[in-house]
């Protein structure tokens, strides 16, 4: 194993370490809060001229996430994703889960399992130490973002603590910031290669690798699976693979007439949430739209 192997190796490791306990891990949203108290900020873009909106806050359950809290039962459904399934900067009906289980059983409890800003292995991972922990779902609603989120921190104690560099799996600019390109370049040449490239196309791999053990265990278990994506780009790639040609096709001719038909609505939030980045009203009632009738359609 070369010296850069094992620098990747054991970062990745320590830096990931509370991931790999057993238990369910909280939303990242939400670290350092007090979850016994309502949260009404999170983001400083949710801030308007130094001003909140009250009709945003945050209730979270003790396991730190903005769900009821989490219960061993068998006969529940269970909504996943990142922070567009948290419903980020948003009123807690301006989100696509809050809407659908509104569709499907306003009465029932709501259990929301949401990972802001985790990638495919995060999200996944915390989905079956939920299992293992609460008991399967009789339906799971998962709604995936890009693969290229995981990040490595690098930490070699050779390298002075100023000059340490965050690696992002996709973007090559965003590795050195915010430090000049010639110190990133002379800083290690392979690692810009295997980040940019090889990296990049491991994510693809392991992303899918565990997306496609998610639903074989939801195939063996009985768990009616319904997923898709936010990200058009992953859309298109995991819909040509024959083995996820079932995911929900969200950004069809349908989405932007959706979208045109409703445009001048007057409804707070309706095109993004208040941070401008995050789902508004449409996005989420199209997604809660789309998944319902695919819920439909199992029954």
């Amino acid at each position: 194993m070369s010296n850069l192997s094992k620098i990747f190796s054991r970062d990745v490791l320590e830096n990931n370490k509370d991931f790999f306990k057993t238990s369910v891990q909280p939303d990242p949203a939400f670290y350092g809060k007090d979850y016994s108290q309502e949260i009404k900020c999170v983001s400083p873009y949710e801030l308007i001229e130094g001003a909140l909106d009250p009709e945003i806050s945050y209730f979270v359950n003790s396991y730190g996430h903005r769900s009821n809290e989490f219960i061993k039962t068998s006969d529940y459904v269970l909504y996943s994703g990142c922070s567009n399934t948290t419903g980020m900067a948003a009123p807690f009906d301006v989100n696509w889960a809050a809407m659908l289980h509104k569709k499907i059983n306003k009465d029932s409890q709501f259990f929301r399992l949401s990972y802001c800003s985790g990638g495919y292995q995060k999200i996944i991972l915390n989905l079956f130490k939920y299992f293992n922990e609460f008991g399967n779902p009789k339906t799971l609603f998962l709604l995936l973002p890009h693969t290229s989120r995981e990040i490595n921190f690098l930490n070699d104690l050779s390298i002075p603590k100023h000059k340490r560099k965050i690696v992002n799996s996709l973007n090559m600019i965003e590795i050195g910031y915010p430090y000049p390109w010639e110190e990133l370049e002379e800083f290690n040449s392979e690692l810009l290669y295997l980040t940019s490239i090889e990296h990049h196309k491991k994510m693809f791999i392991d992303s899918y690798s565990l997306l496609f053990m998610l639903k074989q265990y939801c195939l063996s278990n009985g768990i009616n699976l319904i997923y898709s994506t936010w990200d058009k780009y992953q859309e298109d790639m995991l819909l040509s693979i024959p083995f996820f040609d079932d995911m929900i096709n969200l950004y069809d001719d349908q989405y932007y007439k959706y979208i045109y038909d409703n445009k001048e609505r007057k409804d707070k939030y309706l095109m993004a949430a208040r941070d401008n980045e995050h789902f508004g009203v449409l996005d989420s009632e199209h997604v809660a739209n789309m998944f319902y009738e695919r819920y439909l359609d199992a029954k």
